[in-house]
């Protein structure tokens, strides 16, 4: 049975861009007489497409991300099905992942500005806000937690947005599919406490991760790395909080006190919502900015990031120009082309799937000295063998100070001194 009444498209496919466990992502144009937009369209695999369970958390997906009109969320703008089955178009994000943005800031030797990691993961707060506070038509609260807020799942457009992306595993009351007992949904290294404890995700549980996200965004590195497996889950369990300011040496006291509040073990002893975060970051922000302005998002990404944008629009405009009539497999071969050097230049788009075996369409070869890449996510096994968690709450903790890193001047200054 469809799950969408069907109707013939009308989205002409440029290229795959992304393929994964689930489904796989393409970018299409709509045409309407003289305007042409550009989409991400998601697709289960032909595998899939009879599954149930894959066809009910499809369009789980649909309906939450499809409710969410928030600028710092990716929204759904259309479902429906053909004949390949069934599809959620999105909004295509011209920009690129906070991974991969934190990636390049590592490549060139520098450190993330403070003001700028904050400003990115107030932003997340504030679409998570969107999400958590989501109601049906009738006016409802549907309850809806993310479960997979992560730095793949962010993404920072060129127009200095930060969004929200992928609510493929969101939980929310009265969806139609249910999670598996003993499974744990999300990426290892972002799991609350109390996920992997298999007891039911809060929306405390999304804050958790975005304490995660925000450490990473603050010092490029990551907090529980999946490579270390079982050890992770310890850490995340038992060990207290690290204390941001032994990383960030100008951290301001709020900023330190907001970070132990959101990776507290304890759901209830976390922040009350993404809404009081957001609020909280904001006031951070004006006090690191009071007598130095940050560097707008757009124009950092563009620092660092515009030679990806301009090989991907080349891409996208060879993709565009193959023309199947005449030399069909000519057009396949510039397609393909085009397919390389837009997944080679780590570009993002929205809903790409973010599932751990997720894999670029085509990878290009690796070359010397690569960019450093994202660990996978290991499958986690149920019984991870930890012990007991601690009770005490981290914020009772002595705190050590270390020397101060450069000031904002010093640490912004150089991202505009580039030769």
């Amino acid at each position: 049975m469809p799950l969408f009444d069907a109707t013939p498209t009308n989205y002409r496919e440029v290229m795959e861009i992304a393929r994964g466990g689930m489904g796989s992502v393409s970018l299409v144009v709509r045409d309407h007489g003289h305007f042409e937009r550009l989409y991400a369209r998601k697709r289960l695999h032909e595998s899939s497409r009879d599954d149930d369970a894959m066809r009910s958390m499809f369009l789980d997906e649909a309906r939450i991300a499809g409710l969410i009109r928030h600028p710092n969320v990716v929204s759904v703008t259309d479902v429906g099905e053909d004949d390949e089955g069934p599809y959620l178009v999105m909004d295509y994000v011209d920009g690129v992942s906070l991974s991969r943005f934190i990636q390049r800031i590592r490549k060139a030797g520098r450190e993330m500005p403070l003001a700028t990691a904050l400003e990115i993961v107030r932003q997340i707060a504030a679409g998570l806000q969107a999400a958590h506070e989501l109601t049906d038509p009738s006016g409802e609260r549907l309850q809806v937690i993310h479960r997979d807020v992560s730095p793949q799942n962010v993404l920072l457009g060129f127009d200095g947005y930060a969004r929200l992306t992928d609510f493929g595993i969101a939980k929310a009351l009265g969806r139609s599919s249910k999670t598996q007992t003993g499974m744990l949904k999300g990426k290892f290294g972002y799991m609350a406490p109390e996920v992997l404890r298999f007891e039911d995700p809060v929306p405390q549980s999304d804050l958790f991760s975005l304490g995660v996200v925000l450490y990473e965004a603050l010092t490029c590195e990551r907090l529980y790395p999946s490579s270390e497996g079982p050890a992770a889950a310890r850490a995340i369990l038992n060990d207290p909080p690290p204390d941001v300011a032994d990383a960030v040496g100008d951290a301001p006291d709020a900023l330190v006190e907001l970070m132990f509040s959101l990776l507290a073990k304890d759901p209830k002893h976390r922040p009350a919502s993404a809404g009081e975060v957001e609020a909280t970051l904001r006031r951070i922000l004006g006090e690191v900015t009071e007598d130095v302005p940050p560097p707008p998002l757009a124009r950092l990404l563009e620092e660092l990031c515009g030679d990806e944008r301009r090989e991907r629009a080349a891409a996208i405009e060879a993709a565009r120009n193959a023309k199947p009539a005449g030399s069909k497999r000519g057009a396949w071969v510039a397609a393909g082309v085009a397919a390389v050097a837009l997944i080679g230049a780590g570009v993002a788009f929205a809903l790409v799937d973010t599932t751990p075996d997720a894999e670029p369409v085509a990878p290009p070869p690796i070359a010397a000295s690569p960019e450093p890449v994202e660990e996978p996510e290991p499958v986690v096994e149920p019984d991870l063998g930890v012990p007991e968690e601690t009770t005490a709450e981290p914020s009772t903790m002595r705190r050590r100070r270390p020397r101060r890193r450069a000031s904002m001047n010093e640490a912004i200054a150089p991202m505009w001194d580039w030769q």
